[in-house]
């Protein structure tokens, strides 16, 4: 999100401007720059001590295991679209689905939905069939708009009466024709090749300004 990409970069740039004062003041004193340097020496000293023992594959492997392993833990923190807070919540949900009490609760909880779904969306009638391969000769005009009303005599909501939230709008008789008429104009074109189809670019364009002015778009 912007939010955690501006913070992210704040952190960069207060880091980067921190190391730059830090070199600069090792740089211009000498005496700094000296005890910096016996630090420096010091560390590598006890680094070099405490590695005596390995093989160099070995210390080849736990140098290779320790970046990658600082790598995800920055990707983790720094490189993703969700805020930490979100991964970390979503996380830590994930776990606690994998407990054993839990994850069973869930589960019979999943098939139980499945199962109501299957009873009331996926029944079928008692009249009703299915075409399962390509006849090998083609139906007639007529015979494609008889199925077609065999179809619409299958059991389903009324969704013109605008009680089926979220599924389907009923904008009238008007619209509905006005749409029909349209898509039989345009139901060949293919808004891939705007040179071949100048007028689906257009209208493209104007619907995306239209949503782009409703959310405040740039």
């Amino acid at each position: 999100t912007i939010n955690n990409l501006s913070i992210m970069f704040i952190v960069r740039v207060i880091f980067f401007f921190l190391l730059l004062v830090f070199l600069g003041i090792i740089w211009e004193s000498p005496t700094a720059r000296h005890q910096f340097l016996e630090e420096v020496y010091v560390v590598r000293s006890y680094i070099n001590k405490s590695c005596k023992q390995y093989e160099p594959w070995q210390v080849i492997a736990v140098s290779i295991g320790i970046t990658l392993i600082l790598f995800q833990i920055y990707q983790f923190l720094f490189c993703a679209d969700e805020s930490l807070w979100n991964r970390t919540r979503f996380g830590v949900f994930r776990l606690v689905r994998r407990l054993p009490f839990i994850g069973s609760k869930i589960s019979k909880e999943l098939k139980k939905s499945r199962e109501i779904f299957k009873r009331e969306f996926l029944k079928t009638s008692p009249t009703e069939t299915y075409h399962l391969s390509l006849p090998d000769k083609g139906l007639s005009h007529e015979e494609v708009l008889q199925e077609l009303e065999k179809m619409d005599d299958l059991p389903k909501l009324d969704w013109r009466k605008g009680r089926v939230s979220g599924c389907a709008y009923n904008c009238g008789d008007d619209i509905t024709k006005l749409a029909n008429e349209v898509y039989g104009r345009y139901c060949w074109t293919n808004p891939l090749h705007i040179g071949v189809f100048p007028e689906i670019r257009k209208m493209e364009a104007e619907v995306v300004r239209w949503c782009a002015q409703i959310f405040n778009g740039g």
